[in-house]
């Protein structure tokens, strides 16, 4: 599984403080492998990182499962509420994509090999569950 992008970023094994807002996140996802991996957010503004401050949201691919669990932890400024855009990249067509239980409307590019599906807007606090049935 690999990766994420958001409206603001950061090379990995570099601290920096950027200013920018994660109302919406774009994950990119590569299915093969399971994986797992915490996207960590702070204020954008100071090193209140550094003492812990922060939130945490842990992402894992389990074969066809996507889940975003509950974000933990909190910052000032921090938004409550934000859209995920989970997009797969696979050749595999899905029958169908099932969002927490329900089927949920997705896009297919079968040019790009890519799969794109969104949220909607939604608690921080809560869990997501994303299965790609075939």
């Amino acid at each position: 599984m690999q990766c994420l992008n958001s409206t603001t970023e950061c090379w990995i094994g570099r601290h920096c403080i950027e200013k920018g807002n994660n109302d919406t996140i774009i994950l990119d996802i590569y299915p093969g492998k399971n994986g797992r991996f915490q996207f960590v957010e702070d204020d954008g503004q100071s090193n209140d990182y550094l003492k812990g401050i922060f939130a945490r949201t842990t992402i894992e691919l389990k074969k066809s499962t996507l889940l975003i669990h509950p974000t933990k932890g909190n910052f000032a400024g921090q938004a409550l509420n934000r859209i995920w855009i989970v997009r797969f990249h696979t050749d595999q067509k899905p029958s169908k994509v099932v969002l927490n239980g329900m089927s949920g409307k997705f896009d297919i590019n079968p040019g790009l090999k890519l799969i794109t599906l969104t949220t909607g807007e939604h608690t921080i606090r809560k869990k997501w569950k994303i299965r790609l049935i075939q």
